[in-house]
């Protein structure tokens, strides 16, 4: 059975393992069930505010790590003038507002695919 995209990503699961976490340790953490977290982790839920305050303190990061931090892929994602306006603004933000711009984006039916690549940093 072929992969299928999470309808919500985010970066849960991955800074959950670099914590070296369990489901059941940030679920307890964060007052929720392993389920829920599971559910938000592969991106069946929807990974809000709420949640992302939520589930942030029990990674030890702030709530807009959970959000993708990387720029949007260009070749799955510039097919409309708002795709483009998304990719501008995302570019000249810092982290902590990209996480509204993924909102914005998300109410007006834009679909945010990341780039799985990370990005070079300067030496």
């Amino acid at each position: 059975m072929p992969k299928t995209e999470p309808k919500y990503p985010n970066r849960i699961k991955e800074l959950r393992e670099a914590a070296g976490l369990t489901l059941l340790q940030v679920a307890d953490a964060s007052g929720t069930t392993l389920q829920q977290i599971q559910r938000l982790e592969t991106g069946k839920r929807r990974l809000t505010d709420r949640w992302m305050s939520r589930i942030a303190p029990a990674l030890g990061t702030k709530p807009a790590a959970l959000l993708a931090d990387q720029e949007p892929d260009r070749r799955e994602f510039c097919k409309s003038p708002d795709e483009v306006g998304v990719l501008m603004w995302w570019r000249i933000i810092d982290d902590s507002d990209r996480r509204w711009v993924v909102n914005m984006a998300r109410e007006r039916g834009i679909k945010i695919l990341i780039n799985d690549k990370p990005k070079k940093r300067p030496a």
